[in-house]
């Protein structure tokens, strides 16, 4: 699609469409006049950083070979065009009137069901990401867009932004820079611009579990009066002297069990994947004599599948490699199983053949004698 094309065909509200934003662009409400609805538009300018280019196109690209799934937004197509003022990204997504998980928990009084399947939903998008060998790395609030359906909300995560550097030296560039909030959210490791592993991004998922139930972060303080830099400050301490947050007594079963496993400083005695998550909700069904209805959507086996605790930081031509593998291997099944259904067919056939030459034989025998 050409520049022209593209402008043709979104009209972009620049003035009073705003959605939303951070380091990584800005988002806005678009109008598809095509297919008359309206759509939400990422603007990112490109960056380079360290001799290296860094594009919302490799964001699309590490996620794009993706299945389709509840609690994943993916951008439906990038658009890069050079302007007058530099080269940017345009990324098309569907737009979610009710906006983001921060917006959503601000706005809205939810019940207690409505937030054990928003949590679950975090949850299961996160243990598919890590499934398909993705660390996403900047979970919060504000990356979590929200659909509702009939009084029902479904949290989708998106902004995958970090999910497609490569090494520790990158990732500190940009995780250790703390603007948009991301700070609050980030693990000890990260913080400190260690190994990260998949378990990164399950101290995220605590963070946010408890910040659903408690209505705060774990890790600030109410109390605390001063400049927002002192604050951060403050934030960055405790979470580097992490112990069980208080308050754990406001989150029902078995959330409360998860943030404490997810919320250990040290990432070898932290929960490891979702497949451990699975076993608190398994443990708790066993003792589930009320029959609490709002644990009906469970965590999604499918998704909870073992990742390796080892550290997986994929690029996108890595994870476009790794999916391409598997596919390899799949058609490698297919015609292994059509092959041998081929075996199977000429096997009967000759079976067939043999019996007919046989008949034919017995007929000339008796027809000699």
């Amino acid at each position: 699609m050409s520049q022209k094309e593209f402008f043709d065909q979104y009209e972009i509200d620049i003035t009073n469409g705003r959605l939303g934003g951070g380091a990584f662009g800005t988002v806005y409400k678009a109008y598809d006049h095509v297919n008359s609805l309206w759509k939400a538009v990422k603007i990112a300018e490109v960056k380079i950083i360290g001799g290296k280019e860094f594009s919302l196109i490799s964001e699309f690209n590490a996620t794009k070979d993706l299945k389709a799934h509840k609690n994943i937004a993916n951008y439906e197509a990038v658009f890069q065009f050079t302007m007058p003022n530099g080269k940017f990204d345009y990324a098309l997504m569907q737009y979610y009137p009710f906006g983001n998980l921060k917006e959503l928990l601000s706005s809205q009084s939810l019940s207690q069901a409505q937030k054990k399947k928003i949590c679950i939903g975090v949850i299961n998008g996160i243990g598919y990401l890590h499934k398909h060998k993705v660390i996403h790395r900047d979970i919060k609030p504000s990356n979590i867009l929200i659909s509702e359906f009939n009084g029902e909300y479904t949290p989708k995560i998106a902004d995958f932004g970090l999910s497609k550097l490569t090494d520790t030296g990158e990732m500190s560039e940009i995780t250790n820079s703390f603007g948009g909030g991301t700070l609050e959210y980030s693990s000890p490791e990260q913080l400190l611009g260690q190994t990260i592993r998949y378990n990164a991004d399950l101290w995220a998922v605590g963070v946010i579990l408890y910040e659903v139930f408690v209505g705060s972060i774990p890790f600030d303080s109410d109390s605390f009066v001063g400049s927002d830099a002192a604050r951060r400050a403050m934030i960055y301490q405790n979470i580097n002297t992490a112990t069980t947050p208080k308050n754990l007594d406001l989150c029902p079963a078995p959330f409360d069990q998860i943030i404490e496993a997810c919320l250990k400083r040290d990432p070898n005695e932290r929960i490891q994947n979702v497949k451990d998550v699975v076993k608190y909700f398994d443990d708790l069904k066993k003792q589930n004599t009320n029959n609490d209805k709002s644990l009906a959507e469970p965590i999604s086996r499918e998704e909870s599948s073992d990742a390796d605790s080892e550290t997986v930081v994929l690029s996108a031509n890595q994870i476009k490699e790794h999916i391409a593998e598997e596919k390899r291997k799949l058609a490698a099944k297919e015609k292994h199983g059509q092959n041998r259904i081929k075996a199977e067919e000429l096997a009967k056939a000759e079976a067939k053949q043999k019996k007919i030459e046989a008949e034919e034989l017995e007929k000339r025998r008796l027809v000699e004698e």
